[in-house]
């Protein structure tokens, strides 16, 4: 089965259309995480996520098993797996507590699989959370609902439980579970995928979601991964680049979807916390928050890491690393100012414990050292840039603007690498 496509025309009004509803939402009161249009919410976050946007959260995968077999699931539900998070797997609950300790966590979500099939083990790893750290934590537990019952709910409420997520998508948005859920949990939280299809069917429930007491809407993105491209596939949504996130797909119907849910929201005057988290944001923020925690642990002495949590390392052709302390020092160095330098910048993650490769931008000629010392190593404007060149170079104002346009097109080069851009990305399809 083939992955549907749209020609480059439809990618164009796809991005057209993406852009108009973020321009309604923008003057609507809708706010921008981090001044950045990946994530628009209005009036508040649950505390889970402001820990999620300060780089503070873990979320370990309590189990793997699930009640449910949700199309759109990312995950392997076949089999019991040991408690993870962040690609380690903990054996025991202290384990998890070292872990805690070492980065210095301020949230912890716990998911699934459905955390509720391991009841007994959520509770232990809750209430050891309480026991070493007090109520330094904001914790929270994701579930479908179907194992939901007053007894574990006050279980839940008596262990220091902040706050319970509900997917309500993945029982035909029956609200009975968070109907009982608000009695017992301080704060509870809708989320759900932006399913295109079911978009007329979400919109009705804003209202009695805040009438139940609910506080927070979350709407998220589907995304492809091995184990649902399949049933993505059949519905014939389309699968755009998955820039980071290696075999996985963000979906674009359900980005309109999403939108579409915050604008009624908007209309209909909700007091509750609406927002949408879309896959652009994971990819920038959480992947920039993960990177950060681990890149250091890998980095080489002669290795930087970059704003958004890369680890940089410059080498000569062929690949060889270039000696010095910093790339700072590197690219002041007399070697790099020949004309006929030939640099390369690898930029590196942190996956499955090990360092990978994400991309390698070559420099070339003094002109692109320059750049990218003056623009990513030294903080400079790309103003500050122009006027340094112009007195350099002795430009005249005709060339400026030219040159100008030359420098935009170096430092978009190394967007989400050197730093983030505020404008969401063009839509680009799924090779």
């Amino acid at each position: 089965m083939r992955i549907p496509r749209l020609p480059p025309k439809g990618m164009k009004e796809a991005t057209s259309r993406r852009n108009d509803l973020l321009h309604f939402l923008k003057g609507q009161g809708v706010q921008y995480l981090q001044n950045n249009l990946s994530k628009p919410y209005l009036n508040n976050l649950s505390p889970g996520c402001w820990t999620c946007v300060d780089g503070t959260w873990s979320c370990i995968h309590i189990n793997s098993l699930c009640t449910r077999d949700c199309f759109y699931c990312p995950r392997d539900k076949t089999k019991e797996t040991t408690p993870e998070a962040d690609g380690f797997k903990f054996t025991h609950t202290d384990l998890y507590i070292d872990h805690l300790k070492k980065f210095n966590y301020q949230g912890i979500g716990f998911s699934g699989g459905e955390p509720f099939v391991v009841f007994e083990r959520l509770l232990t790893y809750l209430r050891r959370i309480r026991e070493v750290f007090g109520r330094r934590h904001y914790l929270w537990v994701y579930t479908n609902g179907d194992l939901v019952t007053e007894e574990k709910l006050s279980a839940l409420n008596q262990v220091g439980l902040n706050e319970l997520r509900f997917d309500i998508s993945a029982r035909g948005y029956d609200l009975k579970p968070v109907q009982l859920a608000v009695r017992h949990i301080d704060t509870v939280t809708v989320e759900i995928p932006a399913i295109p299809e079911d978009v007329e069917r979400v919109k009705p429930l804003i209202k009695r979601l805040e009438a139940l007491g609910v506080k927070f809407l979350n709407i998220h993105q589907l995304h492809s991964s091995r184990y649902n491209q399949k049933a993505l596939m059949e519905r014939g949504y389309t699968f755009l680049n998955p820039d980071y996130f290696s075999g996985q797909s963000p979906i674009l119907e359900s980005e309109w979807a999403a939108l579409e849910i915050l604008k009624h929201a908007i209309r209909k005057g909700t007091r509750m916390g609406i927002q949408y988290c879309s896959f652009c944001y994971k990819g920038r923020f959480q992947g920039m928050a993960f990177r950060k925690r681990y890149g250091p642990l890998f980095k080489e002495n002669n290795e930087s890491i970059t704003e958004t949590g890369f680890i940089r390392s410059l080498v000569s052709s062929p690949e060889k690393p270039m000696k010095g302390s910093t790339s700072k020092n590197l690219l002041n160095s007399s070697e790099l100012k020949g004309e006929g330098s030939d640099w390369r910048v690898n930029y590196y993650s942190v996956k499955n414990k090990r360092r990978i490769l994400v991309r390698s931008i070559d420099l070339e000629n003094e002109t692109s050292n320059t750049l990218f010392k003056e623009l990513f190593l030294d903080h400079k404007s790309k103003p500050q840039v122009l006027r340094e060149f112009s007195r350099r170079y002795r430009l005249t104002q005709g060339e400026m603007p030219h040159v100008l346009e030359d420098i935009d097109s170096f430092y978009g080069e190394f967007g989400d690498l050197e730093y983030i851009p505020t404008e969401m990305p063009d839509y680009r399809q799924s090779r």
